[in-house]
């Protein structure tokens, strides 16, 4: 029923009632697509892998085949910027037009400062002032980008804090770049790099990821992120939200337009006097009150149908903390053995951590269920199980993900985390033709 009432505004909007001859502006259509485009703005920032890794899987030294192409390929609008990481993190260039001779040679120049001679590499950090930079220099008109040069490999000397680091790069750093509309493109030379990492930053951000382990592959690779980093960032979800905000109160947003009914009665006049042109544009106003029409029964008729819905009370569910977010769907996971002495959980953030960690916002206090073992995120009014490379697994109605494939969620799943038995509701939502049973 929402979706219908969307489908009304966006009539109303984008197809309003033409001026008739002789009263409208000139019309001026859409730029050409090779006008756009040089039009474009583009902030880059380039992030090198620079630990002794790369040695043996970037033999051929690659990623500077991948910078010269980058300068090479993008052309007018293009600000580059260059972070080499190992142990630690230099912003070598920061972000600097491009189409400035001595800059593009002084680029050339930083790039040289790549020797694959590190002893660990902390990538998340580097994609963290990758990020910082795109969010303080970058221009707000233009389209932000990371391209991530690795091996995919997170080593800082400290096994429990390569963990906590990998957590924070793949959940908070991806979920913050996603917000800024940075999206980050993955670059490996080597097939047995850990594409875990570059593989989730990519999907997190609308991004992609490439393996190059010739020249042809360097080449492919940068032509399908130029065409990646030209288009739009598409943020769906907080499309969808606007969109709810505008319709869900009804009865004060009908207000400003009902006038627009009034207005068709001085415009009515016998049909013999009408030109071709005046009968179009009366027609299109006809059926617009008809859409308007139809609109103002329907949200009538929402309004009744959610005053009918069941109200959830306070002490059948567990809810940690107050709603974050009311504009996502209202989920619930119920416990089937009660093993968190919380029969019901109300999932009320975008991203919910799951594991034996009392840190986790569900706490499963088993020794089989990992630290940290799997989240349950919430896209687009959309809910996705990906499990977090745990030790015994994460299974979705019997059959087990694998880690950082992201599963999309249906009213009525049952998750098995390790050994225990959830099952995964939506409010108000039962799967069709089935009755959900929970014991």
């Amino acid at each position: 029923m929402k979706r219908l009432i969307t489908v009304f505004v966006f009539l109303i909007l984008f197809f309003p009632v033409q001026p008739q001859s002789g009263q409208g502006k000139d019309k001026k259509g859409p730029l050409p697509k090779n006008a756009q485009d040089r039009n474009q703005k583009l902030d880059i920032v380039l992030v090198l892998d620079n630990s002794g890794s790369m040695n043996k899987n970037d033999p051929e030294f690659f990623a500077k085949d991948v910078v010269t192409n980058f300068l090479i390929e993008m052309e007018e609008g293009l600000r580059l910027g260059m972070i080499i990481f190992d142990q630690k993190v230099d912003l070598l260039e920061p972000l600097v037009d491009m189409t400035d001779s001595e800059a593009r040679a002084g680029f050339l120049k930083s790039l040289n400062r790549l020797n694959y001679s590190g002893r660990f590499s902390d990538s998340p950090a580097a994609i963290e002032r990758a990020i910082y930079e795109l969010k303080n220099r970058g221009r707000k008109d233009a389209h932000k980008s990371i391209v991530f040069l690795s091996d995919g490999i997170v080593d800082t000397g400290d096994k429990s804090r390569d963990y906590e680091k990998e957590k924070w790069m793949k959940q908070d750093l991806a979920q913050d770049s996603r917000k800024a509309g940075i999206r980050i493109a993955g670059i490996s030379f080597s097939n047995s790099a850990d594409f875990s990492n570059i593989q989730a930053l990519a999907f997190k951000t609308d991004g992609e990821y490439f393996r190059a382990v010739n020249v042809a592959d360097v080449h492919h690779a940068v032509k399908k992120i130029y065409e990646m980093v030209t288009k739009p960032v598409i943020r769906p979800a907080a499309q969808v939200a606007t969109t709810k905000k505008e319709v869900v109160p009804a009865p004060a947003k009908i207000a400003p337009v009902m006038p627009a009914v009034k207005k068709i009665e001085p415009a009515v006049s016998p049909a013999k006097e009408m030109p071709g042109t005046q009968k179009q544009g009366f027609f299109l106003e006809i059926v617009l009150v008809v859409i308007l029409v139809l609109l103002v029964v329907i949200v009538i008729m929402m309004l009744f149908r959610e005053r009918s819905k069941p109200v959830i009370k306070e002490d059948s569910v567990s809810v940690a903390h107050p709603r974050e977010d009311t504009s996502m769907p209202q989920a619930l996971l119920v416990d089937v053995k009660n093993i968190t002495a919380k029969k019901t959980l109300i999932l009320d953030k975008r991203m919910i951590n799951i594991g034996r960690g009392s840190n986790n916002d569900v706490a499963i206090p088993q020794d089989t269920v990992s630290g940290f073992h799997a989240t349950i995120e919430c896209r687009d009014d959309t809910f996705y199980l990906e499990d977090q490379r745990s030790t015994n697994m994460t299974y979705l109605n019997g059959e087990e993900i694998k880690a950082y494939s992201p599963k999309r969620l249906k009213s009525g799943d049952e998750i098995i985390f390790a050994d225990y038995r959830f099952v995964f509701l939506i409010a108000y939502q039962t799967p069709a033709g089935e009755t959900t049973r929970v014991g």
